[in-house]
């Protein structure tokens, strides 16, 4: 549930009436041209805190994801629309714990407390809400060979704007992406002073970005359709005076998408002991497919 990225990529694929455009996203995860990052000039206290992120290094980290979103469907024949618009939202509110050493991650659904993925090593546990309508003594689908990616941020939190496809411009550190999305930023960076997060003390930043950019390989044809389908993406940092990115929060807007999620960090180098469900509960890809039936 790597929220960010999916709604980025969803806007990218919405932002022309349904059936009006290819999927950008799918074209562009597999053309061969990198777009060049706008550059825009970071203020001095940005570039500052920037250079303290980079430095650090995070094992672990318990983080909340809210993210609130609408999409209007619209059919279309020979360019005009036909029938009524119809919005669907897409809200969520997840909390999660993640390490790297050892490698292991769980997500809560906040509002019911209750975990909905958890990876142990290389194998993951995802909770099937359909499957346990109909058997709920059984509704975990065990996967191996995971890698963590579907987890948010595997690495970390802020990892969630990323995709194995993202070019690295210079980012590193536990909040490599972070930093090479800030080279996208267009425009003017705004500071906004002082706020405090969670009870600490942080600096606020404000600024356009073009995620899409990171995304390697946009062909000529990619490039046209996101010109001619704009993605706004709008981006709020929050920075401690340590470099931590206490707070990130995105908005996204196309056509017919707007989606806005807030990724809030509350703890780092925290110790975990995570366990899988019980072996009764889990059943394998292929038993799943068996029991959700026709």
């Amino acid at each position: 549930m790597r929220l960010a990225a999916v709604s980025l990529l969803v806007l990218s694929s919405l932002a022309a009436p349904v059936g009006g455009m290819a999927d950008t996203a799918g074209l562009a995860l597999r053309s061969s041209l990198v777009l060049n990052a706008p550059g825009a000039t970071l203020p001095p206290q940005l570039q500052a805190l920037e250079q303290k992120m980079q430095k650090l290094h995070v094992n672990s980290e318990r983080y909340t994801v809210t993210s609130r979103g609408v999409i209007t469907v619209v059919n279309e024949a020979n360019g005009q629309p036909v029938g009524r618009e119809k919005s669907v939202s897409l809200n969520a509110n997840i909390s999660g714990e993640v390490s790297i050493f050892p490698p292991q991650a769980e997500v809560i659904d906040a509002s019911t407390g209750k975990p909905i993925q958890i990876q142990i090593g290389s194998t993951q546990y995802t909770y099937s809400r359909e499957i346990a309508r109909r058997h709920p003594r059984r509704a975990w689908v065990r996967r191996q060979g995971a890698n963590g990616s579907a987890l948010p941020g595997y690495s970390t939190p802020l990892e969630v704007f990323a995709s194995p496809g993202d070019a690295s411009v210079g980012g590193e550190g536990s909040y490599a992406q972070l930093f090479n999305l800030l080279t996208t930023a267009v425009g003017s960076v705004a500071v906004l002073g002082p706020v405090s997060v969670d009870g600490q003390a942080t600096t606020e930043f404000t600024t356009e970005v073009e995620p899409l950019r990171l995304i390697r390989g946009l062909t000529v044809e990619d490039v046209r359709n996101l010109e001619k389908h704009p993605v706004v993406t709008k981006l709020k940092l929050f920075l401690s005076e340590a470099g931590f990115p206490l707070r990130v929060t995105l908005s996204q807007s196309a056509q017919h998408a707007h989606f806005t999620e807030t990724t809030d960090i509350t703890a780092v180098e925290v110790p975990l002991a995570l366990s899988p469900p019980p072996p009764g509960e889990t059943i394998s890809v292929a038993e799943a497919r068996k029991l959700e039936g026709p």
